[in-house]
């Protein structure tokens, strides 16, 4: 009976706190942040062309990636967005729904995570929990459509369902899916998720966890069926083995410009500073990216991670040495594969969004640890970090919604939507329409919902080639306000 009761409780403690983290990635979504960032804006774009007219901005039907700006951008929000925009229209709401319902899902895969790592005995796995659900990385990740931060979502599913895989196997084909879907997801990734696997494979198989099956076969497969599309994209783009593949059920571009040169094997004492630094401070200077005041993780949250970290370690260690199974050393592939892809590349927050949900991790693992060890000594202390964890989520959200509600209209550019869809309505249908180029063309296109077709056959370029292409005239738009004629059709 009393274990009855206390699975009737945990399942009430459990929904309080996802309908908290819910309601924080939820609410106003539709207004906050305002405005559309210029990503979030094309994203929404290439979905609506895709659905009305099978095609994406460039001509390609159902590309692996997408040419974009000139040097790509990734397809799985797009065509997430595709189902949303059809029942909601190419609105704010509908093409942020996506990346909301992944991080919600998020939610319960991560508590699902800790109790893999825990057990079912463990009390503080509910303070370890809410510290996820009132993150503010994940609140602010889920509340704007940038797609390369799918990633840590789908990673975390894939990571979840592999751990799951060690007592039934045919979750290991769910983890393929999810890995393979990661890749279409972020394009850095591509460099360390055949790592991570690999290691998380090797451990299993150290600790004689891994159970050969006809599941772990198909899950080989699906992954590289997933795979192979990027892997002719690579061969087009980076080696020059093929040329580009158009079919009218998907196809495979060629990029204007490559990103591929941003990976330098030559600075990485450079790189692993800047990582350092971003980490460290909880800050790249983005104001999208973060609140200067709370950071990532709020400003504490580093200090309690790196004593999660060390009980990891240990565990990991102890594990190893054993050749026992524990989950907790199952975090360090990503997050050790995260800190090499930092000294490759010139990371901000976005840019090595995989280390986060490992750092939230070990996090949550050192709160859990606390929590714990002093249960038995004092139960109200369990209570003591729900409160303290509930008291920053407070102060945050007040923030969120209050000055940086107001930094972020400015930011995104609150506004421009009704100011381009009031022009349009008022102004002639045959007149030209000059633009001011601080107004990002993608926010143009989004807004005024122009036919694709129309796009490609009249879009003007001011730096073709480019990795970042500026445009200079499409449509009746045209982005150049210091020749605008006297009396003409303006937006600024």
């Amino acid at each position: 009976m009393r274990k009855l009761l206390s699975k009737v409780k945990e399942k009430h403690i459990v929904f309080a706190i996802m309908l908290l983290g819910i309601f924080a990635r939820g609410f106003l979504i539709w207004r906050v942040p305002g405005g559309l960032n210029q990503d979030e804006a094309y994203a929404g774009y290439e979905a609506y062309s895709l659905l009305h007219y099978g095609m994406d901005s460039w001509g390609y039907h159902f590309p692996v990636y997408f040419i974009s700006w000139g040097s790509g951008m990734n397809v799985l929000e797009s065509y997430l967005m595709i189902p949303f925009v059809a029942v909601f229209g190419l609105t704010k709401f509908a093409i942020r729904l996506p990346q909301l319902i992944v991080a919600c899902i998020s939610l319960y895969v991560f508590y699902k995570l800790l109790r893999e790592i825990f057990g079912y005995e463990s009390r503080g796995v509910y303070a370890g929990f809410l510290y996820f659900a009132v993150c503010p990385w994940h609140i602010m990740l889920s509340r704007w459509a940038l797609e390369s931060n799918l990633a840590p979502g789908f990673l975390l599913f894939g990571l979840y369902f592999f751990i799951t895989g060690r007592r039934n196997p045919k979750y290991y084909m769910l983890s393929a899916l999810f890995y393979g879907l990661s890749l279409y997801a972020y394009a850095t990734i591509w460099v360390i998720v055949p790592f991570i696997i690999i290691l998380q494979v090797l451990y299993l198989l150290w600790t004689r966890e891994l159970k050969i099956s006809r599941y772990l076969f198909f899950a080989v497969l699906i992954l590289f069926l997933l795979a192979l599309p990027l892997l002719l994209f690579m061969a087009v783009n980076y080696y020059g083995w093929l040329d580009e593949i158009r079919t009218p059920f998907f196809s495979v571009p060629k990029l204007i410009a490559s990103r591929g040169k941003e990976i330098d094997f030559w600075r990485k004492r450079e790189n692993l500073d800047n990582l350092y630094k971003v980490i460290a401070t909880q800050w790249d200077g983005y104001d999208h990216n973060a609140t200067v005041r709370f950071g990532l993780y709020y400003k504490w949250g580093l200090f309690v991670g790196v004593a999660g970290f060390a009980y990891g370690i240990i565990r990991a260690f102890k594990s190893i040495v054993k050749r026992k199974c524990d989950v907790v050393a199952m975090l360090l592939p990503q997050f050790i594969m995260s800190v090499i892809l930092g000294c490759l590349i010139y990371v901000n927050i976005n840019r090595i969004n995989s280390i986060h949900i490992p750092i939230i991790a070990f996090i949550s693992v050192g709160i859990v640890f606390v929590c714990d060890m002093l249960y038995g000594k004092s139960k109200k202390f369990l209570g003591v970090i729900c409160t303290a964890l509930l008291v920053s989520f407070l102060l945050f959200e007040y923030n969120y919604f209050t000055g940086y509600r107001e930094l972020m209209d400015w930011v995104f550019g609150e506004g421009t939507g009704e100011l381009i869809e009031y022009t349009l309505e008022n102004a002639a249908s045959d007149e030209a329409v000059y633009v001011d180029p601080d107004i990002n063309y993608a926010k143009v296109l989004f807004y005024s919902r122009m036919p694709v077709e129309e796009f490609i056959s009249t879009v003007e370029y001011k730096n073709y080639p480019s990795k970042y292409l500026s445009v200079y005239k499409m449509g009746r738009f045209v982005f150049d306000m210091e020749n605008a004629p006297k009396g003409a059709v303006r937006i600024e």
